[in-house]
């Protein structure tokens, strides 16, 4: 009976995760440290199921991990390690290569339906300012922002940004405007706060929507391309309607 000591059974899991099925990593094995073996030899060195023994060669053989080196009597070998990662790696690459431009076709025609985007929900308040407080920190180029509550500004007051930072706010009337940031006045929008960081990522904010003890409170921080790119065009439609740009 083949023995799996450390070493084999090390080869043993490698051969595994190469795609060989139990029976097959053993057959292999046995052939390629015996040099060569008939079928029965196999079958009782590794414990395969005589009814077994023949399929699982015949497969190896297919696969060209092993060739017949006789009929009479029929005897297999296995082929040299370094042959066969090298056929396994050729093998790998070509699917890499076939997968990468059906995942590219996909993409292209994505439009017709649905992507998965990197979306995550937020619904516990302290970690909300916490996310929101980092992605302002983490700004090193640009920040756009629509500030629409008291709770969102009331963060912004909070921070101090380097002065190298471009930061643009929309601002509904009535709250009151952020000092040293660009900001336009903005009629007619939602009671919920947008922050745009480098183009790479945002959060959709919502803040305290309830003055219940335990408010129903959360963000969506959104990490996709696509739907970043959306928003900043949206932002910039809204910063060309907006009202008289000010600057204190």
């Amino acid at each position: 009976m083949l023995t799996l000591d450390s070493d084999v059974h090390e080869a043993f899991e490698a051969l595994r995760k190469l795609g060989l099925s139990r029976y097959e990593a053993l057959a292999y094995l046995h052939l390629l440290i015996s040099g060569g073996a008939n079928p029965k030899s196999v079958c009782d060195t590794t414990g395969i199921p005589y009814t077994k023994v023949y399929e699982v060669l015949r497969k190896l053989e297919k696969r060209g991990w092993i060739v017949k080196a006789s009929d009479k009597p029929l005897i297999y070998v296995a082929k040299g390690s370094s042959e066969i990662m090298k056929a396994v790696k050729e093998d790998f690459e070509q699917r890499i290569v076939k997968a990468g431009k059906i995942l590219s076709q996909l993409e292209k025609a994505k439009i017709k339906g649905a992507s998965v985007s990197s979306i995550l929900v937020v619904r516990n308040f302290d970690a909300l300012t916490s996310i929101i407080k980092d992605l302002f920190r983490r700004a090193k180029h640009e920040v756009r922002a629509i500030i629409a509550t008291n709770y969102m500004n009331e963060i912004l007051k909070t921070l101090t940004m380097p002065e190298s930072l471009k930061i643009r706010v929309l601002i509904r009337p009535g709250i009151e405007a952020p000092k040293d940031k660009e900001y336009r006045f903005i009629t007619g929008i939602l009671p919920l706060d947008l922050v745009i960081v480098d183009n790479f990522r945002m959060i959709l904010s919502m803040g305290r929507i309830s003055d219940s003890s335990f408010p129903r409170i959360f963000g969506i921080v959104v990490n996709d391309e696509e739907l970043i790119n959306a928003t900043v065009e949206y932002f910039e439609s809204l910063w060309q309607k907006s009202k008289t740009a000010k600057t204190e």
